[in-house]
């Protein structure tokens, strides 16, 4: 799915927006979104040039005319050494708390365009972001907190999922958030220092960029390898960090038979096609570029992390899945079932209400139901346990009963039936008792429900619903699909 030069050229002359090879990794969980100061500014926090003047005149007024004269040539080289030279003419700690000063934002009253894009970009199901910024709006964990950067590292380096299993766990944080663990939908690594962190080191000077890339093996060893193995999306990057450029370098020099195939993706405004051609053939980076009118709207920005967002959520994607198709939730204790029924509510809030969520406790209710009304799906959650004085039998006994139900009464017409378990420790012997008796599979967690349900619904559609038109499909569950019962 990889285009050819020229397709990119026409493609980006066409405005026709995000290259279909990069949607397709970002759903198999390999692509890596960094984050630079482009991304934050609808937060109002200052441009880096304007920022050390102002520490100049307000903290250091001998060094006012040589930091006004480097931060006017805007270089990467000439900012990196005005932050240097307030670093020297001030003790490191009063520039620190300076430059903590200037970067303070308050979440709760940050403006709605930078609220939008914080929500699109956590909605992609992103292997990880490393962000250069100091501030705290993405949070995340520090490169210089050790036990933290060692769990991120392990998370991203080491382990691999496939594309459902990536989209499942992202579906599942992305509202029921406690479930597995996960409090966010991808994990967040800051590169270069946190504003938020009193004990955090924000690293902007010569000796501080010199001393991270070529002292800290840790930190060029995980960058390097990050680099080679995973794609990378370059939101809101300039390109004008001098250190991150050479290890760019290194992993494109690499790579150098690879012709016309993107290492990388930056979405880059007032981009020539010409030059994103270049760029794409001796730098491996193919460019999504927008028109920002002669740098006075950068609202493109926002329309391709909208689309982005769009088209890989997995609320989304699941959303689809869902419409007009029907289950029934079998549980022994629904009533204090609090994980189960916030899956259910999830699932039935992604289809925008247009799917039948049928909720029971007891195998007969189940087999009566669908009787009555055939159901796509039927989950069983068999790990309740039994409770005489309340008439309830355990999950395992009432998932039996519903299974053999099933083979005696609709033998050819019976529902796929997930079994979902949530003891770990004997799982084989809970298994195969259930997949013998007609059970489509047995999963222990919440993502390969999700994962499962999703194979599954794909799988049984009927033609002519597939087929159906959007807009008549969505009237036709509206006034015939009830909400969750």
């Amino acid at each position: 799915r990889y285009e050819t030069p020229d397709a990119t050229v026409a493609r980006l002359m066409d405005g026709a927006g995000l290259p279909p090879a990069l949607l397709d990794e970002i759903r198999t969980g390999n692509v890596i979104a960094f984050v630079g100061a482009g991304f934050s500014r609808p937060a109002g926090l200052p441009l880096w040039g304007p920022l050390l003047q102002a520490i100049a005149e307000e903290k250091c007024a001998g060094a006012k005319e040589i930091i006004s004269k480097l931060t006017s040539s805007r270089s990467a080289q000439d900012l990196d050494l005005a932050a240097q030279i307030l670093s020297d003419e001030m003790t490191q700690q009063e520039f620190q708390a300076a430059l903590r000063s200037k970067l303070s934002v308050n979440p709760s009253t940050l403006p709605t365009q930078m609220q939008d894009r914080l929500r699109w970009l956590h909605g992609v199901p992103f292997a990880a972001i490393l962000t250069t910024n100091f501030d705290e709006l993405l949070g995340g964990a520090d490169v210089q907190d050790s036990p933290r950067f060692g769990e991120f590292a392990a998370r991203v380096l080491r382990e691999r999922l496939t594309e459902s299993e990536q989209l499942a766990r992202v579906a599942v944080a992305d509202t029921v958030q406690h479930l597995e663990g996960y409090s966010q939908t991808s994990p967040v690594l800051k590169l270069h220092g946190d504003a938020s962190r009193q004990d955090s080191t924000l690293i902007c000077t010569r000796e501080g960029y010199r001393a991270l890339l070529h002292t800290n093996a840790r930190y060029s060893t995980f960058l390097r390898t990050l680099m080679a193995t995973r794609t990378l999306l370059f939101i809101g990057f300039s390109f004008t960090d001098n250190y991150l450029n050479e290890l760019r370098s290194e992993i494109v020099s690499m790579f150098a038979g690879k012709h016309g195939q993107p290492l990388s993706y930056a979405i880059l405004n007032d981009i020539e096609a010409e030059k994103a051609s270049a760029l794409l053939k001796h730098d491996g980076l193919e460019v999504i570029s927008f028109s920002s009118h002669g740098g006075k709207d950068f609202s493109g920005l926002d329309r391709l992390l909208s689309e982005l967002h769009t088209r890989t959520n997995p609320t989304i994607s699941v959303g689809r899945v869902l419409t007009m198709r029907s289950i029934i939730w079998l549980h022994t204790s629904w009533e204090t079932s609090t994980t189960t029924k916030r899956m259910v509510e999830y699932l039935w809030k992604a289809s925008g209400g247009q799917c039948t969520m049928t909720a029971v406790s007891t195998a007969e209710e189940a087999l009566l139901k669908h009787r009555n009304t055939p159901h796509d799906v039927i989950v069983c959650c068999m790990a309740s346990p039994a409770r005489p004085d309340l008439g309830r039998v355990d999950g395992t006994r009432a998932t039996g009963d519903l299974l053999t139900g099933l083979r005696s009464t609709h033998p050819k017409q019976a529902p796929p039936v997930i079994v979902l378990s949530y003891e770990k420790g004997d799982q084989a012997n809970m298994e195969r008792p259930c997949i013998l008796r007609g059970a489509y599979s047995f999963i222990t967690t919440y993502w390969e429900l999700l994962d499962t349900l999703t194979t599954v619904l794909n799988a049984t559609r009927p033609p002519e619903t597939a087929a159906a038109s959007p807009v008549v499909s969505r009237k036709r569950a509206h006034r015939e699909e009830p909400a969750p019962t």
